[in-house]
């Protein structure tokens, strides 16, 4: 299973082209968006890149591969309809949240009374305009009541042979990419850079992620060798 998302370093020259509006005064800083998809059972990133904070979310959808029978597992901002459809009918797989704005027809309800946590399960029709032309790709609809928060979620996915509770259950693996996120803000300063240079930044960027890897492994290693029993 795939999971994958972008994080914002924040930078204090208008290096790299920022998000948001500009300020009323002043220029506006700049920003580095991370893109990262990692390998649930690795547990360390498989592809990276590197663009402006300004960057749209679903670039990444244009330059990641999804291997066939894979799961990709990403939030809602990702949401692509015409990815979706082409992932649907080439063995590839996805779980994400349902977007507030979403255009849908509801197909048929599916049983969920095998779950308390499950409100609803449904096929459904989404409705997209690709080149503008009207289009419409089938998807899973899992609306599900977060029983610690009490939060109501709505999961789309083309998984169709799945639980539906499953369908949650594989959302909540998305957290393991913001771990990733936070050991590198955390135990690298992202903060102040060597260089004013988008080339120089991005190096430093990379370094982070470089030995953020090799800390993994090491840890990793001495975890196993502590696991290993002594006769």
């Amino acid at each position: 299973m795939e999971v994958f998302d972008s994080t914002t370093i924040t930078l204090f020259k208008e290096i790299l082209k920022g998000a948001g509006r500009n300020p009323l005064k002043g220029k506006k800083k700049g920003g580095a968006k991370v893109f990262a998809k990692m390998n649930l059972a690795e547990g360390v990133p498989n592809y990276i890149c590197i663009r402006s904070a300004a960057t749209n979310e679903n670039m990444f959808l244009k330059v990641m591969e999804l291997p066939e029978h894979g799961i990709a597992v990403f939030d809602k901002g990702y949401n692509r309809y015409s990815c979706f459809e082409k992932w649907s009918s080439s063995n590839r797989y996805f779980v994400t949240r349902k977007k507030d704005n979403a255009r849908y027809e509801v197909i048929r309800d599916f049983d969920c009374s095998h779950s308390k946590e499950v409100i609803s399960d449904q096929l459904i029709s989404l409705n997209y305009r690709e080149k503008g032309v009207s289009r419409t790709v089938e998807a899973r609809l899992v609306s599900y009541i977060d029983p610690e928060s009490g939060d109501k979620l709505e999961f789309i996915t083309n998984l169709m042979g799945h639980n539906a509770l499953t369908i949650a259950l594989l959302y909540k693996n998305r957290w393991i990419i913001e771990v990733l996120f936070k050991q590198i803000k955390q135990n690298f300063e992202l903060k102040y850079f060597l260089s004013d240079s988008e080339n120089g930044i991005k190096i430093q960027i990379w370094v982070a992620l470089i030995l953020n890897l090799l800390f993994t492994v090491l840890h990793k290693r001495i975890k196993e060798a502590e696991d290993f029993p002594q006769w």
